[in-house]
């Protein structure tokens, strides 16, 4: 079993600002509110980062980052399902190259199920469709 401790994201900010608009020196404040020295330093400098307007890969402390978390996840979404779109297309009509797309879009991450509700195909007729051979 882990003795591995883990912190909201409003514990983390509120370390942070204990440093940030407190004064208090960052040792001090790990003994005060029980964070080892080198996660509290992580954390300042993440925060930092934040109010500076830098997005970092870690789960967001600010409002506006958790934000900007969220669009930049929206985009990249929205990204994957206009290329599945796309590839669907060419499947629609019957392409000669439709098994190279297929394997392109399962290549890509897209599951089976994605790809079925792109067509308004049952699963059961997606996979009849990939048995028998292309003219």
């Amino acid at each position: 079993m882990s003795s591995r401790r883990t912190f909201t994201i409003e514990y983390k900010r509120e370390c942070a600002e204990f440093v940030i608009n407190h004064g208090y020196q960052v040792n001090e404040a790990a003994k005060a509110m029980n964070v080892g020295l080198s996660s509290l330093q992580k954390l300042l400098w993440q925060y930092r980062n934040e109010l500076n307007g830098i997005t970092s890969k870690a789960t967001a402390m600010t409002a506006e980052q958790k934000r900007i978390q969220e669009l930049e996840a929206q985009i990249k979404q929205l990204k994957r399902d206009n290329d599945l779109q796309k590839n669907i297309r060419l499947l629609r009509h019957g392409d000669a190259q439709h098994i190279a797309i297929d394997r392109y879009l399962k290549k890509a991450g897209f599951q089976v199920t994605e790809i079925c509700l792109g067509l308004s195909l049952p699963w059961s007729v997606y996979y009849a469709s990939r048995r028998s051979k292309p003219t």
